[in-house]
């Protein structure tokens, strides 16, 4: 059994090593008008948006079956408090 240590080592070399080619990979999908250039840096994880003030809900959804529900419930949500901001991200 490999242990946690030596895990998060290997998965932080992976990281280190494939980091440079995502990032060409994506600037030639930009280059190829495959990304839309004004939310580059959020595909590299730099978000451009501020942060809404209040109470904030983040839900994510990584279907087309769970993003249905997943605003059904939202909007449920939104109806009972109208403060509350629902960051609602799809895979």
């Amino acid at each position: 059994m490999i242990n946690n240590s030596l895990t998060g080592t290997i998965y932080q070399g992976i990281s280190y090593i494939t980091t440079p080619i995502l990032y060409v990979w994506l600037l030639f999908r930009r280059i190829n008008h495959k990304e839309d250039k004004t939310r580059f840096l959020e595909r590299l994880g730099y978000s451009t948006a501020s942060r809404p003030n209040g109470q904030l809900i983040w839900a994510h959804a990584a279907s087309i079956g769970e993003t249905y529900s997943g605003l059904s419930v939202a909007n449920f949500i939104l109806k009972q408090n109208k403060e509350i901001c629902i960051l609602f991200t799809t895979a």
